[in-house]
C-alpha cells in the first residue's frame, strides 16, 4: 500500500499516548485511520475512517492509558475530518464517537460527549460538509440540541444532524464515513458491525488498518 503516512492522523495525541500506542501496536488515543470501503464504494461511500478515541478493552473507571476522555473524543473527530479533507473528500458523515461502549467509561454527561464530537468536527475543517448521523431517537435529539446551543443563532450551512443509517448514501451523500471504532482500529459490534458487514471485506479492511498503524508506530 502506498503513502501509508497519509492514512493516519494523530494531531493532539500526547507523547505519552504515542509511546503507549507504539508499545502495544495500537493507533494513538484520539487518532483516526482512513481505509478503503469494500462493497460500499458501489453505492458512493469510498472511504471509511476509523475514529480511535479509546482502547477497546480498558476497564470502566480505570485511570490507565487508553481510557476515553472528552479530549480524545474531540481529537478523533477532528482528525477524522482532517483525513477526509486531505484525501480530497468534500462531504463526511460521522457517528456518535465516544457513545456506545465508551459512554459510561468517559465519566461525563452524555451531552458533553456529543459536544466534544461536534466541536472536534468543526475544528477539523471549516469547509467540509459535515453530517452527524444518528440512528436512535434520543441521540438524534441530543445532537440537534447540542448543535443548536453551539451555534447560538449563527447557523453553519454545511453542518447538519440527520437520523438514519450511516451506510445510507442517499441520506447523507458523503463519500467518507466515520466509524466509531477503537485504538485497535477493528470493526466491532453494533453499528460498527453493520458497517463492517456492509463492506463485505471486514478482515481485509481490519488488516489494512493494522498495516497503517504498524507503519506509523515504526516511524
Amino acid at each position: 500500500m502506498r503513502n501509508l503516512k497519509s492514512k493516519i492522523e494523530a494531531s493532539g495525541s500526547t507523547e505519552i499516548d504515542l509511546k503507549f500506542a507504539k508499545e502495544h501496536q495500537l493507533a494513538p488515543r484520539g487518532s483516526a485511520v482512513l481505509t478503503s470501503s469494500g462493497k460500499l464504494k458501489d453505492v458512493g461511500i469510498t472511504a471509511i475512517i476509523q475514529a480511535a478515541p479509546a482502547k477497546r478493552g480498558s476497564r470502566p473507571g480505570s485511570e490507565i492509558l487508553g481510557e476515553p476522555t472528552l479530549q480524545s473524543i474531540q481529537n478523533s473527530s477532528a482528525n477524522s475530518v482532517r483525513l477526509a479533507e486531505t484525501a480530497g473528500h468534500t462531504k463526511i458523515a460521522i457517528l456518535f464517537i465516544g457513545g456506545g461502549i465508551f459512554k459510561d467509561r468517559v465519566g461525563q454527561p452524555v451531552e458533553e460527549i456529543a459536544k466534544a464530537v461536534i466541536l472536534g468536527a468543526l475544528e477539523g475543517s471549516p469547509k467540509m460538509e459535515i453530517s452527524f448521523v444518528l440512528l436512535e431517537d434520543e441521540n438524534y435529539a441530543l445532537f440537534k440540541k447540542v448543535l443548536l446551543g453551539l451555534e447560538q443563532g449563527k447557523t453553519r450551512s454545511n453542518v447538519r444532524v440527520l437520523q438514519g443509517s450511516i451506510i445510507d448514501f442517499g441520506l447523507h451523500g458523503a463519500s467518507a464515513i466515520v466509524n466509531a471504532a477503537n485504538m485497535e482500529v477493528r470493526f466491532g459490534n453494533g453499528i460498527s458491525g453493520v458497517i463492517g458487514r456492509a463492506t463485505g471485506e471486514i478482515d481485509a479492511i481490519d488488516k489494512e488498518a493494522a498495516e497503517i498503524v504498524l507503519n506509523f508506530n515504526q516511524q
